[in-house]
């Protein structure tokens, strides 16, 4: 029976293999991406914190939040790679919103995985991020901090965050639709860090000798009870920040040892994007269309 259109277990090798309904591409699609850390924690500061999150949160650096370099990776043999590309759903030619100019000057910023040649991999500037979110175990008032997270995100990057409503999937059952992003509420977080609320990151995709590697689809897990509870209290701006932090590890930003930083390792009372933030971010968007 012929195989349709899609990615099947590779029958040359582990991993999965994108087969075109004729025939067998060299397009494969593996377990883990080429990175050297899977988790890197937001840890409490030794020093005595400088702010204070709010009423009912001792410090900011209580909340841990965790970055997951990568989830899964693409790998693309070498040769023409626009007509697969375009068979795959991948890429535009313009792009939807303009080069951000930060308007600051920083080099506290981090990228989780680079190109060869020292460029960030970053997400399709052409295509729009359809941000899902699974509301299950989290608060009913969820939007009042992912909305405005994903317009910070946006403004700051330049990549198009469209919310794309709910969601029944999971940190599990994420999508590696091209340009997909998951928001979700888990009862544990993939982390090895018992204090963490929340986990981000995305699926790398490589094309080897056809373009710049780009980011395919992301997940951000938040924890339940921390956001159930800081609901209660009141505390959106705190929330929101977590989703920011997270949302920049997904468009690629890693850790930085500058508490000044929204993205900073030992967070003692950011709510918004500081300077390297918004240089890094600004960067993150400003990578080369897929297609």
């Amino acid at each position: 029976m012929p195989l349709s259109r899609g990615w099947y277990p590779d029958p040359s090798g582990d991993g999965e293999r994108y087969h075109d309904g004729t025939r067998w591409t060299g397009v494969r699609r593996g377990v883990s991406a080429p990175v050297d850390t899977r988790f890197r924690p937001w840890s409490p500061p030794t020093r005595k914190p400088r702010r204070q999150w709010g009423t009912g949160l001792a410090v900011v650096a209580a909340i841990v939040v965790v970055g997951v370099v990568a989830v899964a990776g693409l790998t693309f043999d070498a040769g023409p790679a626009a007509p697969l590309t375009r068979s795959l759903g991948l890429g535009g030619s313009d792009r939807l919103l303009p080069v951000v100019e930060p308007g600051v000057t920083s080099q506290s910023y981090r990228f989780l995985q680079e190109t060869d040649a020292g460029d960030p991999v970053t997400y399709d500037p052409c295509e729009p991020l359809l941000v899902e979110v699974n509301p299950e175990g989290g608060p009913a008032d969820y939007l009042r901090f992912v909305l405005p997270a994903l317009a910070e995100v946006q403004d700051a990057s330049g990549l198009r965050l469209t919310y794309a409503g709910t969601s029944e999937r999971t940190w599990d059952t994420q999508s590696q639709e091209q340009g997909s992003v998951l928001i979700s509420f888990e009862k544990r977080l993939d982390s090895d860090r018992a204090d963490a609320v929340g986990v981000g990151g995305s699926l790398v995709m490589t094309m080897d000798g056809a373009a710049l590697p780009h980011y395919v689809s992301g997940a951000v897990a938040l924890r339940q009870d921390w956001f159930v509870a800081a609901s209660r209290r009141g505390e959106t701006a705190q929330q929101q920040a977590v989703v920011m932090h997270e949302l920049g590890h997904v468009l690629g930003l890693g850790h930085v040892d500058d508490p000044d930083q929204l993205m900073s390792a030992e967070n003692d009372g950011q709510t918004a994007f500081g300077a390297g933030d918004l240089v890094g971010l600004a960067l993150a968007g400003a990578g080369t269309c897929a297609g």
